[in-house]
């Protein structure tokens, strides 16, 4: 599931952006909230399946507060009678940090929302190191680091790799992108 934690983070009653070009739109009712995204999630991993989804560290919060919060009621979510009794394993997909503010600071002036400002609130380097140390440090959990540089020049070994690292089967599908489903909300970024 690709970032699945967007709808809720930019319009739904739970929205934490400070971007003016989303708080100006009115909040989605329909939009579901954080614990709704993760009971979504958590409910979708039954019979030994394994679900990979990828979001982005802000989108969890600013804070380390908000951040374990997030990550205890991920966990509660887990733990329900719905939920999935496989460990969750956090991945965290690194970038070198030149190329990815340029990447997105380009992307926020292609978009109307921006107003043609960039916005250092959606860089998230300080939320993804904060994440990963409460993850790997306060709670002691496996986490797998991947380089997006070493992906990129290598996506086979790569993901051979993390299948090891994550208990997964590698599939050469793996390797193959595919046009997905976007939420209606992400029009607004060029998304169809």
């Amino acid at each position: 599931k690709h970032e699945p934690l967007s709808i809720s983070y930019y319009f739904s009653a739970d929205r934490r952006t400070k971007i003016s070009g989303y708080t100006a739109l009115p909040v989605d009712l329909s939009a579901p909230t954080y614990d709704e995204q993760y009971t979504s999630l958590v409910s979708k991993i039954q019979s030994g399946k394994k679900l990979f989804v990828k979001d982005m560290a802000y989108y969890c919060g600013a804070t380390y507060q908000q951040q374990r919060e997030m990550l205890d009621m991920l966990e509660s979510k887990r733990q329900e009678p719905t939920g999935c009794k496989d460990e969750i394993i956090h991945t965290f997909l690194i970038r070198n940090p030149t190329k990815s503010i340029k990447s997105l600071f380009k992307k926020q002036n292609e978009f109307d929302i921006y107003e043609g400002q960039t916005h250092e609130e959606e860089i998230g380097i300080l939320e993804l190191q904060h994440l990963f140390h409460i993850v790997t440090k306060e709670r002691g959990q496996k986490a797998i680091v991947v380089d997006a540089d070493d992906l990129i020049s290598n996506p086979e070994a790569i993901m051979r790799q993390y299948c090891d690292l994550s208990s997964l089967t590698f599939d050469p599908k793996m390797l193959e992108w595919e046009d997905e489903d976007f939420p209606e909300e992400w029009s607004i970024w060029g998304a169809s």
